[in-house]
């Protein structure tokens, strides 16, 4: 959970507030549940995050999150319609913000989205009646 969390005390709390009042305490009976229940604080919280992006950055988060699993920077670029240089640029600014992970692989850059943002935007931009935020 703190490495889901990325260790964010004020997120843990939270978590922590739900699982008390939820699942009497057990973190064994909240984490059998799929997918994870986030508290409306944490999503509020999540949502701010997202909004404050750039068009650029919601669209590479949006396209970083579709993927099972962490891509290249090559496979970026084909599978998006920037170029390069906008690419890195917005790249460095998620990187910036916490919100992805870059992971060093033999002879190549890794990226993924954060794992809790990841759970956010496949499982609750979808099922509230907010737009879709990407």
């Amino acid at each position: 959970m703190i490495n889901f969390y990325q260790s964010n005390p004020q997120w843990l709390k939270l978590v922590g507030q739900t699982i008390k009042n939820l699942f009497g305490g057990s973190v064994a009976q909240y984490l059998s549940y799929q997918p994870l229940f986030l508290c409306s604080e944490l999503t509020n919280i999540f949502q701010q995050h997202i909004q404050r992006l750039s068009e650029l950055e919601k669209q590479v988060i949006s396209l970083l999150s579709e993927q099972p699993k962490s891509v290249s920077l090559c496979q970026l670029l084909e599978k998006s319609q920037l170029s390069s240089p906008e690419l890195f640029q917005t790249l460095l600014s998620l990187e910036r913000r916490d919100l992805i992970d870059k992971i060093t692989a033999e002879k190549d850059i890794l990226f993924t989205v954060k794992a809790i943002f990841k759970h956010y935007i496949k499982n609750y931009t979808a099922i509230t009646n907010r737009p879709n935020i990407l």
